[in-house]
């Protein structure tokens, strides 16, 4: 019951919520209030890593089954919180993840790596079928990593 059960799309987007505000999100989804949620949007809201270091272990803890749709591009996100979040992915956080938008954030290729090697060890992210990676800090042997990730689909 209550606010959230029913809620299939929550956009957040251009706002500056901030980690204190991914955090109380994480909060929703650890209390399984967001139980029908498939696509959320938290585009350029200021989120750093703390945000989605809880965001990605509240879905580890209680996973989002009906996520297909994860924007998080134009944030801070580093190579910490990636690993994180590919933990979470790995385990079975959004096994039905079709479209992940990290560009315009700050990891490099060993976030890249952690990525890559989570996906490729657990099938986590075989129902992708769109990875934003633009503008980040990754160069060519981030690509050359991606390429290998690729090949072992």
């Amino acid at each position: 019951g209550g606010m959230g059960a029913g809620l299939t799309e929550l956009v957040l987007a251009a706002n500056d919520i901030g980690d204190a505000g991914v955090v109380a999100l994480a909060r929703a989804v650890v209390y399984g209030r967001l139980p029908r949620l498939a696509s959320l949007n938290i585009y350029k809201t200021k989120m750093g890593d703390t945000g989605i270091i809880s965001l990605a272990e509240a879905a580890a803890a209680r996973p989002l089954l009906a996520l297909e749709k994860l924007e998080l591009n134009a944030n801070s996100i580093s190579d910490a919180g990636l690993a994180v979040l590919s933990t979470a992915l790995a385990g079975g956080a959004m096994p039905r993840l079709e479209e992940l938008n990290l560009a315009l954030n700050m990891f490099s290729a060993d976030g890249l790596q952690t990525l890559a090697s989570a996906a490729a060890a657990s099938g986590a992210l075989s129902n992708l079928t769109w990875l934003g990676l633009a503008a980040n800090r990754f160069g060519a042997s981030g690509a050359a990593t991606l390429a290998g990730a690729l090949a072992q689909e």
